[in-house]
């Protein structure tokens, strides 16, 4: 919670720190995973910006994130039994941030850019197990997860008003439960909890103003 807090007085401090242009834009992508990604892109050259973004997650089996919850294999070992458990209905909270710095071949904010891309999050899935004694055991695991690559991308400004953000990147995802010695292994590429060569795609609307 309190580093939620931080990063939100992040953003909206650098949202109100320059008097120049500035495009913000959310995620409908992450939005579909149940978290709400905000950017706010500022200039920094006559071709470069520095895009900032904060991810709030609030996704459960019971939302618009199901799909993308049931398509994950969460798992659980009791430590004193040793036993394997398959955590099915989940709820994940956290929060991160994302950093671009875009560079624009043509305009700025407008038409094909690429960008170093690097993020950092931190969830929480929550979910109840019934262990072999037949009791009923809430479970939480920490899960931190990191990305650095780069993103070949398109922006469209539309009417001097609306803009339209697209692109497709590739780099190393990390993912470490807090409770584990190392990263994780052996887990698909969809899977949040992965570790590997991962392809990132975004899809975001916002305003310039």
């Amino acid at each position: 919670m309190r580093w939620s807090v931080i990063l939100i007085l992040l953003f909206f401090c650098t949202c109100v720190t320059f008097a120049q242009k500035k495009v913000y834009r959310m995620d409908f992508f992450r939005a579909v995973q149940g978290t709400i990604q905000l950017s706010n892109e500022c200039k920094i050259s006559s071709k470069k910006t520095f895009s900032l973004s904060v991810m709030g997650t609030f996704a459960s089996t019971r939302g618009l994130a199901k799909p993308y919850l049931k398509a994950q294999e969460f798992n659980y070992i009791e430590p004193t039994s040793n036993l394997k458990y398959n955590l099915d209905e989940v709820e994940v909270k956290g929060f991160g941030v994302n950093l671009q710095l875009r560079r624009y071949s043509d305009s700025i904010f407008n038409g094909w850019y690429t960008a170093p891309e690097l993020f950092y999050r931190k969830l929480f899935l929550s979910s109840q197990i019934s262990t072999s004694t037949q009791n009923s055991l809430d479970v939480t695991r920490q899960l931190h997860l990191a990305y650095i690559g780069y993103s070949l991308g398109y922006q469209k400004i539309i009417r001097d008003v609306i803009v339209i953000d697209a692109a497709l990147g590739g780099g190393f995802f990390y993912s470490h439960y807090q409770n584990e010695k190392s990263f994780t292994k052996y887990r698909n590429n969809y899977q949040i909890d992965f570790t590997g060569f991962y392809l990132n795609a975004s899809f975001s609307v916002g305003l310039i103003k």
